[in-house]
């Protein structure tokens, strides 16, 4: 499954034509939020070099985790369970990657939902790591949607335009509503992007 996911994301993300938004003025290392439903094409983009991708350790995540090895990202496996101490290695794992100047790539609804619903780890990792949030926004011309998914995840259709908004204004208040506004509104530039 992971070899198939992997021919899917390299023989479709090359085809692909991405449009990235300015962020030239990130100055520093950042959080990155996107949703879980646009992972697919963000690893042929690499809109943010020096990155490091969480994902779920054990079904899945394995899987997704072995298919996205061949990209230029610092993978960063946690289990996402109850168990308090494996939480706190695995928190301390993604500070101490922000700390090594690592850019961090979260799913803040994953790796499970509800759909939308932002965690809020995200925000204890920028408490701790004293680190921007910057939500990133995706959208695809053509694409398939998995509507019977939890998250109805997309895959772009080949040779469709992907355009990707990356919103450096974003202010951090702590907020899961504000986050998720913020998101939804990235998600609404990326749209306008394609029809530019």
């Amino acid at each position: 499954a992971a070899y198939f996911l992997r021919f899917l994301m390299v023989s479709i993300g090359r085809t692909l034509k991405f449009k990235i938004s300015d962020h030239t003025v990130l100055k520093e290392n950042a959080i990155f939020s996107i949703w879980h439903q646009c992972a697919f094409c963000l690893f042929e983009a690499n809109p943010i070099s020096n990155s490091a991708v969480l994902t779920a350790k054990g079904g899945p995540g394995d899987v997704f985790t072995k298919a996205v090895e061949i990209y230029d990202a610092k993978i960063i496996q946690v289990p996402f369970d109850e168990n308090p101490s494996e939480a706190a290695v695995s928190a301390a794992k993604l500070v101490h990657a922000l700390k090594e100047g690592f850019n961090l790539m979260l799913a803040v609804d994953g790796p499970n939902g509800p759909r939308h619903k932002i965690k809020p780890g995200i925000f204890f990792l920028a408490k701790r790591s004293k680190k921007k949030i910057i939500p990133i926004g995706v959208a695809a011309s053509k694409k398939l949607t998995l509507f019977f998914r939890w998250d109805k995840y997309f895959i772009p259709l080949p040779f469709s335009a992907v355009a990707i908004y990356i919103d450096t204004a974003y202010i951090n208040d702590g907020s899961a509503e504000s986050l998720k506004a913020a998101m939804f509104e990235a998600e609404n530039k990326a749209k306008q992007m394609l029809k530019s």
